[in-house]
């Protein structure tokens, strides 16, 4: 371990019990378990919640219950075998062309062309759009009201790939296309041309339609 440390969660503090029926004193702790690995650089960061039961006198410990997330330690030990064996673990496919692949094409052409309807038409009902510019996920109705007040600021001029997009199917239903765009507006007021690059990871549902969007973006650009 690079560190190794068992600290005391938040305001927390342990307890002691002693019940009246003479079984022996109990004391619950409340703490943090952190380490990391050197072979790996994998950080394990978990509440760990401890009860150790005394026996009746109070001089040894005859039992420890030990509460904590064994996902992480499975994480963490399957890195480990991994990087003993010098090997490699696959997590599904990645495609430079695909159905979804075409979808955020058309998505892109669609909100290039002014084709509000078409746009949408390609999420969820119930799909979450995150803008790293923003700490909260809007609903699709709120992305709508906000791609509009971006259409009243600013005329697209057009919407350029950069390179291709990946599809990445992870093994399991998860399919994660990223593509890399230049947005290209001009701003209404001013007649003033810029250029937005724009990065985004669009999540498809079973159905075929997006069920989550991110997009990475310079806000300050749009200023």
């Amino acid at each position: 371990m690079i560190s190794f440390s068992i600290k005391r969660r938040g305001t927390s503090y342990p307890d002691a019990f002693e019940y009246k029926d003479g079984a022996g004193l109990r004391v619950q702790t409340f703490d943090i378990f952190y380490w990391i690995s050197k072979n790996t650089g994998f950080k394990v960061e978990t509440p760990y919640d401890c009860e150790f039961i005394f026996n009746k006198e109070g001089t040894k410990i005859r039992r420890l219950r030990i509460n904590m997330s064994t996902a992480e330690w499975q994480k963490a030990s399957d890195m480990e075998g991994t990087t003993a064996k010098n090997s490699s673990v696959e997590n599904g496919t990645i495609y430079k062309d695909h159905a979804n692949i075409i979808k955020v094409r058309k998505l892109m052409t669609f909100f290039e062309l002014g084709k509000t309807d078409e746009h949408i038409a390609l999420y969820d009902k119930k799909a979450i759009i995150n803008d790293v510019n923003f700490p909260v996920g809007l609903t699709l109705e709120e992305f709508k009201k906000n791609s509009a007040g971006l259409l009243e600021k600013f005329q697209v001029l057009g919407v350029d790939e950069i390179g291709y997009p990946d599809l990445l199917a992870y093994s399991g239903s998860d399919q994660v296309v990223l593509s890399w765009w230049v947005v290209r507006l001009k701003n209404k007021a001013t007649n003033a041309t810029i250029k937005v690059p724009v990065h985004y990871q669009h999540e498809f549902g079973a159905d075929g339609l997006i069920t989550k969007a991110t997009a990475y973006y310079n806000l300050g650009l749009l200023k």
